[in-house]
């Protein structure tokens, strides 16, 4: 048995969207709309629509580049 058979190799998964939450809402809603999931579809919504809430009452603040790194 080999020193580092149980060591899963590193896959890097960010892309250039990686931390944009508008995406992730955006993809979320879609995702349980095609599921058809009325539960999830009204919390993705809800969640999505305070996210634009947010960038509208204070876009410096709620700025993709004010997020930490990471």
């Amino acid at each position: 048995m080999g020193g580092d058979s149980l060591v899963a190799p590193v896959e890097d998964s960010h892309t250039w969207l990686t931390g944009n939450y508008l995406w992730d809402d955006a993809t979320a809603l879609i995702g349980a709309i095609e599921a058809g999931e009325w539960k999830d579809q009204a919390l993705a919504g809800t969640v999505a629509a305070l996210d634009v809430l947010s960038l509208v009452l204070d876009p410096v603040g709620s700025s993709p580049s004010s997020a930490p790194p990471g």
